[in-house]
This record gives structure tokens, sequence and C-alpha cells, in this order.
């Protein structure tokens, strides 16, 4: 039986990597003596990859000092094999992941005298892990800042510097690999011992990337020579097509699914 196995021996190698490739270019405008105009364009690529193993056996015999599975006991006294195969605590197991992504973004940006400025950014992001559904998403954003202080020549003694701040921006979000994919188990009560679907993992039918949209006014006041600083923000932040996992009815052949 189980209890009567003598010693136990288990090997788990695993390998992980990750591949990122990135390229940048800038470009400064000055348009006259007050304004002047900076572009930023960009891409990015990046991959991450895993292997992991699991295997291992009950009625391990030492013999001298080198460790290996040859060592296992090839059968118990019940007839069965100590090198259990996908069950128990011992069983063989190997999992493989593989995600890559892609993405270009830009940058414009106007200067006044350093005493305003106004930028606009975009991006355009693409995921493996949505591309049974529309894998490629953008999102925006705008900043805007002004140093009221300097422009309208407001500093005195104890006013030393204002500035007025607004930002809205959506940021873009996949989800993680093979969300798609359908989870196998073996099921001892099928007849040929077989593979079926795993009704207590979950799966997914269709999904958009999630998008977090927020904006922010604020201000940063200082006073008496900077020695007293005032920073006050509003913000709102909401999330549309949050990815979750929820529960559904057992007779739709799932329990779980990411929606």
């Amino acid at each position: 039986s189980l209890a009567q196995r003598q010693g136990t021996y288990s090997f788990s190698p695993s390998r992980a990597e990750r591949v990122t490739a990135q390229l940048l270019g800038n470009y400064f405008w000055k348009l006259n003596e007050n304004f002047n105009m900076n572009f930023f364009l960009g891409g990015e690529y990046w991959q991450t990859q895993s292997y992991e193993a699991n295997v291992g056996g009950y009625d391990f015999q030492l013999g001298g000092d080198f460790y290996s599975l040859n060592n296992v006991g090839n059968n118990t006294t019940d007839g069965s094999s100590s090198l259990l195969l996908g069950t128990g605590d011992y069983g063989i197991r190997m999992n493989h992941s593989k995600k890559n992504k892609f993405g270009y973004f830009g940058e414009i940006r106007l200067d006044y005298k350093g005493m305003a400025q106004l930028s606009f950014t975009g991006r355009i992001d693409g995921s493996s892990s949505l591309k049974q559904c529309d894998p490629v998403y953008f999102y925006p954003s705008v900043t805007a800042g002004l140093i009221f202080s300097e422009m309208f020549h407001l500093s005195n003694e104890w006013f030393s510097f204002g500035k007025l701040r607004g930002n809205w921006a959506k940021v873009g979000k996949d989800t993680n690999a093979y969300l798609f994919s359908k989870n196998f188990k073996q099921w001892p009560t099928f007849p040929d011992g077989g593979f079926g679907v795993n009704p207590t993992l979950s799966t997914a039918t269709t999904l958009e990337p999630e998008m977090l949209s927020t904006w922010e006014i604020g201000a940063d006041l200082r006073f008496f020579n900077q020695r007293t600083r005032l920073d006050v923000a509003y913000y709102s932040t909401t999330v549309d097509d949050q990815i979750v996992t929820v529960r559904v009815s057992p007779a739709s052949g799932l329990s779980l699914i990411h929606i």
C-alpha cells in the first residue's frame, strides 16, 4: 500500500527567460525664441517563456552518492508502479508557458518659455494573450501645465511659486497567457482512464483589453521663499472591460469563466 512505501525522490527542473528589444527616437525643434516642440517615438517587443517539470517516485534506493530516478523502485508490493504518472504528491508534471507583446508609442510636447507645456501621447499595444479576440488596442493621454506665478509675475515676499496642472489618460492592459485554453485532467472514472475538460479551472470565450481611465487637476503652491509648500489634487479613476473570474452554472460544463 501507499503507506508502506519507503523513501521518496523528486526532480524539478525549471527555466524562465525574458527577451526585450526597444528602439527610441527623439527630435527637438525650436520654433522661435518662445516656443519649441519635442517629438518622441519608440517601439518595443518583449517575450517571456518558462519551462517547468516535476517527476518523482517512491521506494527510493540510495546506492552510493549518485541520485537518479533509476533508483526509484520499479514496483511495490501491491503491484503498482512507484514512478507515478500525473497523480499523487510525486506525479509527473510538465508545464510550458510563452507570451509575447509589442508596442508603438509616441509623444508630442509643446513648450512656451518653460512656463507652459502641452503634451499629447499615444500608444498601440498588441498581446498574444488576446489573440482569440482583438489583440491590438490603443490608448492616449493629454497633459498640461502652467507656472502662472512666472507668466503673470505674481511672485513676491510671501508667494514664491504657483503651478496649475491637469491630465487625462487611458492605460490599456492585457491578461495572462492561455486564458482561452481549456484545461484537461485525467479522469479515473473514464473507462479508458483518459483525459477530459477540468471544470474546476476557468476559461474564457471572449475578452476585451482592460482600460483604465483617469483624470486629475491639481496645483503646486509654495510660500516664503519655498519654505512652505501646498500640493493639492483632485482626481477620478474608472476601469472599463475589467477582466475578472466569475462562477457559472455547472450545467455549462464549467464552474468558472473569465469575462
